[in-house]
């Protein structure tokens, strides 16, 4: 099975199509479908809506292509941060949970991390106390 079956599986069976009608579609067989949807079950339910190709993946907002060039996924640096930070869990790397050394919330870091807080406005008011718009503590 190519990967682009794999892809098709994933995106008709998040769609509600059955087994039978997925094979008609790839050309496989309905039982290897099943076969492949039970043993990747949660990465069908996990896998992130993807937009078409040449739409950003987080606004959905048109991008203008630049021929003989890779297609852009996103419209900004800014969307493609805010869809990775949504998204860690499908970076090939382990992630875990830590504690925020300031507000004790819970957030995901890099495995070998040294990461100790969960933004920087906690970093800032661990480090030098609340600090007000204006400068003074």
């Amino acid at each position: 099975m190519t990967e682009v079956q794999k892809h098709q599986i994933i995106e008709l069976k998040r769609q509600g199509h059955t087994a039978a009608e997925i094979a008609a579609v790839i050309g496989e067989s309905a039982n290897t479908v099943k076969t492949y949807c039970y043993r990747h079950k949660k990465e069908i339910e996990d896998a992130p809506v993807l937009t078409p190709p040449g739409y950003c993946q987080n606004c959905g907002e048109q991008i203008a292509q630049t021929p003989k060039q890779k297609p852009k996924k996103f419209c900004c640096v800014r969307c493609r941060e805010l869809w990775w930070n949504k998204n860690r869990r499908y970076l090939n790397t382990n992630m875990r949970t830590a504690h925020c050394a300031y507000c004790e919330k819970d957030f995901e870091k890099f495995e070998n991390s040294p990461q100790r807080y969960c933004c920087h406005a906690c970093y800032i008011n661990d480090r030098f106390g609340e600090v007000t718009p204006d400068g003074s503590k």
